[in-house]
């Protein structure tokens, strides 16, 4: 596993991260990833960050206010199909 490319400041080296992972046969934008700009960026939406060794940096885990989103959208689907 290679370890997450960061800059001084411990941010994600995004451009070398996507070099890593052209060299790797993979393709940018992964398909989790909307666009080829916003490919890497986000460690809780790219799922290309588990080809890293990324330390101390971790998804977020999801909130309740987010679950609750989810639910009224659920809602929403089921009151539009019946």
């Amino acid at each position: 596993m290679l370890l997450l490319p960061k800059k001084k400041d411990s941010s994600v080296h995004v451009t070398n991260m996507r070099t890593k992972i052209a060299c790797m046969g993979k393709s940018v934008p992964y398909m989790s990833c909307s666009s080829c700009v916003n490919c890497c960026k986000d460690i809780n939406k790219c799922d290309y960050f588990v080809l890293f060794n990324y330390g101390n940096l971790h998804p977020h885990a999801a909130t309740k206010e987010a679950e609750n989103q989810v639910e009224e959208i659920e809602e929403e689907i089921e009151e539009e199909t019946a």
